[in-house]
């Protein structure tokens, strides 16, 4: 599960047991970009690890991990152009 922190914006969900790097960056990446970001930090996390919140799309996380994006991949921008759903 992969969202932009701090924001309101779109979630990604990475349908993979074991994910390489790239493909956690290439997920942060579409997270960022589908919130309407150029930059941002992601919070990811197993979905095992999340809970509803108390508002509307709201989520709690018991444990994630944060990363730092400072650049959208060209594939990333492409591919959202492209199609409505995709997949690397």
């Amino acid at each position: 599960f992969f969202h932009i922190k701090d924001y309101q914006g779109a979630h990604v969900v990475l349908m993979k047991d074991n994910p390489t790097d790239e493909e956690k960056e290439l997920a942060s990446e579409l997270a960022i970009y589908a919130s309407k970001k150029d930059i941002g930090e992601v919070q990811i996390a197993k979905i095992k690890t999340i809970k509803k919140g108390h508002f509307a799309g709201q989520v709690i996380f018991s444990n994630y991990e944060t990363v730092l994006i400072k650049k959208i991949d060209e594939r990333i921008k492409e591919g959202v152009k492209s199609s409505s759903r995709f997949s690397f």
